[in-house]
């Protein structure tokens, strides 16, 4: 499957840095 940050083309390490809630 595909993650909403590689979808976005946002690295992993940047999405779990910034954790939008």
């Amino acid at each position: 499957h595909i993650h909403v940050a590689e979808a976005l083309g946002i690295p992993l390490h940047i999405f779990f840095t910034m954790p939008w809630t």
